[in-house]
């Protein structure tokens, strides 16, 4: 066996070699006493503490203080948002590229909602058949939730956010033809899409920002989002006061409402969302948003 490093006064190894680090997903204390004691969290794969007695390690507050120092300068140098302040996990470039990405395609998802009865009435749902088949597909759509979940275990943050964004555009691009048939793939695309949107989000802020200030950070994020939603109501606006007119049957013979053309709409969240896709590599490569495949060397020893 390795010969033990020399003891200060007091019990307490002077040995050069102890360290601390933190960093996504591991967090290494490791006081080399006698060549054996150890503490693993997560690097490994095995998650074990070392049982160690009190007479082979004594660590005083002021080397755990200087650890715990010396760990949180670690997380800083490779730029870690979940050790960061509440301030600045919010001023950070991750937080303004998600929150950019959320509101622009939750905008669109809000205002689809809110117009598709009448824009596929405009294209021939008169028994509004095809709207209650949008709404079936709503309703139904939480069983893409857990498939989303298991995406992003497999293939990662950006490749999610990157088909999401395209279904979101998708949807946006069928409902420019006239054809009702396209209302039905669009809104199973939509259906998919939306409840898409909302899991990756809320699954992005505990991977990067970690759960500290989860709450705060994504309280923040929806407030903002919902504030830039807002907008639906002048777009909605703009295609209801298109030149020309409609016949409406419930209204009174002669009666006329304004033409409702989302032609506009459409193409607008079309190059928005297009223009969200460039905020994804910046996304994806955020600490603690890569893929974390670590598989254990050994097998635990007990």
């Amino acid at each position: 066996p390795p010969t033990p490093p020399p003891a200060a006064p007091g019990g307490r190894s002077t040995n050069a070699d102890d360290r601390y680090s933190s960093e996504v997903g591991t967090a290494v204390l490791t006081p080399l006493e006698d060549g054996a004691a150890r503490l693993f969290r997560g690097g490994s794969g095995c998650n074990e503490v070392a049982s160690v007695s009190a007479d082979a390690v004594t660590l005083s507050p002021a080397r755990i203080s200087s650890s715990h120092k010396a760990g949180d300068a670690a997380a800083a140098r490779v730029g870690l948002l979940r050790t960061r302040s509440f301030r600045k996990q919010v001023t950070s470039v991750e937080f303004g590229l998600m929150l950019a990405w959320f509101a622009i395609n939750m905008l669109q998802c809000q205002y689809t909602v809110g117009t598709v009865g009448l824009q596929f009435e405009l294209k021939g749902d008169a028994d509004r058949s095809v709207t209650n088949f949008f709404g079936t597909a709503l309703s139904l759509a939480f069983v893409v939730a857990p498939c989303v979940g298991a995406a992003i275990d497999v293939v990662g943050f950006g490749l999610v956010m990157a088909i999401i964004t395209l279904a979101l555009i998708l949807t946006n691009s069928l409902l420019l033809f006239t054809p009702l048939a396209i209302a039905y793939p669009a809104s199973l695309i939509y259906a998919a899409g939306r409840v898409s949107l909302w899991a990756t989000f809320f699954s992005y802020c505990g991977a990067v920002f970690g759960f500290v200030h989860y709450g705060k950070v994504v309280g923040i994020a929806m407030l903002l989002a919902s504030c830039f939603s807002l907008l639906q109501y002048p777009l909605l606006d703009l295609a209801l006061s298109a030149p020309g007119s409609a016949p409406v049957d419930s209204l009174p013979p002669g009666a006329t409402q304004p033409f409702a053309d989302f032609t506009i709409p459409n193409s607008l969240f079309v190059g928005l969302a297009s223009a969200s896709l460039l905020t994804i590599p910046r996304l994806a490569r955020a600490p603690g948003a890569k893929l974390e495949r670590r598989e254990p060397k050994q097998a635990c020893k007990r």
